[in-house]
């Protein structure tokens, strides 16, 4: 009796052994914990979690801070000052482990950015995203920009890799397509390379997530489903038109006058005002789409004073006004 009562005390010495340490070390003058944000997936949601990042630096700005995430979305946190390191591993030894995820809040009040920042217990305070940019990825985009010449650059991208159900048919998108080229844009495709090939430059496949950025840093806009070239515009202060189906606007959308979301029969369905973030339907929603949709949403932009401005910026000549005023 006598060593089964000694053998659990040694098992729950040992085991609690991790827990004794902590306690001891928050005790100490000028504690900074060590803290583990973990995301595992997917590239645009590691990116939303960007601004709470940010607010958690701020709030413990002697700690280290640990993104454990897949190998494959590391380049949406190099260079991030917020994070100390980036891993694919949860290390052993933490004072704080944050999962900011989707799993156990089925309904979510407000924006994706406010869930992930109440999961990382800070405030966001600002919640632009943050993706840093190299020169070199600057430089590809330049030449990029320069072979087409004086044309306006869009990009555009048409996949949504792990939620099919947010894409468009090929077909119009390549009616969208012949209208902007119509308009004297060029149409630069960038995403994944299983991609349905419908833009005028077919870069599918072969840019790096900044390389992606730094060309929506030079084009007029982003063109696209809800994925992670939407939230990169965001990121970069690209405009932007994105369609939404099965997603929410108000909750995945970025706000501003330069970027549009294309969206159908949200006010008629009540699985949106009850709060959840996605429709548990299959299907329907990006059909409901109409080409004349989307290129009304174009013309609205295109006629801002702001895009104007910003064609003139990059030395992107636009079609007149009294051209683009019967697409509106």
């Amino acid at each position: 009796m006598w060593l089964l009562v000694k053998r659990a005390w040694l098992w729950f010495y040992l085991e609690t052994q991790w827990l004794r340490v902590r306690f001891f070390r928050a005790l100490r003058p000028g504690f900074s914990p060590k803290v583990v944000v973990e995301r595992i997936g997917s590239m645009g949601d590691v990116l939303l979690t960007t601004p709470g990042l940010k607010a958690l630096r701020e709030k413990f700005p002697a700690s280290e801070i640990v993104y454990v995430t897949d190998d494959k979305f590391r380049g949406v946190l190099e260079g991030n000052p917020a994070v100390s390191r980036i891993s694919n591993r949860r290390p052993a030894d933490f004072d704080l482990l944050l999962r900011p995820c989707y799993e156990y809040h089925r309904r979510v009040r407000g924006h994706v950015v406010d869930l992930f920042c109440r999961q990382m217990k800070v405030d966001p305070g600002d919640w632009r995203l943050c993706i840093y940019v190299g020169d070199e990825d600057r430089r590809f985009a330049e030449d990029v920009i320069k072979r087409l010449g004086a044309s306006p650059a869009v990009c555009l991208q048409v996949d949504a890799r792990w939620y099919k159900d947010k894409e468009w048919e090929p077909e119009r998108w390549k009616e969208v397509v012949e209208y902007l080229g119509d308009l004297g844009c060029t149409v630069i495709q960038l995403g994944n390379l299983r991609a349905p090939v419908v833009g005028q430059v077919n870069l599918l496949g072969t840019t790096t997530v900044k390389q992606f950025a730094a060309l929506l840093e030079r084009s007029l806009f982003f063109l696209g489903v809800e994925s992670l070239g939407a939230h990169l515009a965001a990121a970069v202060g690209a405009p932007s038109v994105v369609l939404f189906g099965p997603t929410d606007p108000t909750v995945f959308g970025h706000s501003g006058e330069l970027n549009l979301a294309v969206h159908k029969g949200l006010d008629d369905h009540s699985w949106f005002k009850r709060g959840h973030w996605r429709s548990p339907r299959r299907g329907g929603w990006m059909e409901a789409i109409e080409v004349e949709d989307v290129k009304r949403a174009i013309g609205k932009l295109m006629g801002t004073a702001s895009l104007t401005k910003r064609a003139d910026r990059f030395g992107m000549p636009l079609v007149p006004r009294e051209i683009r005023r019967g697409t509106d």
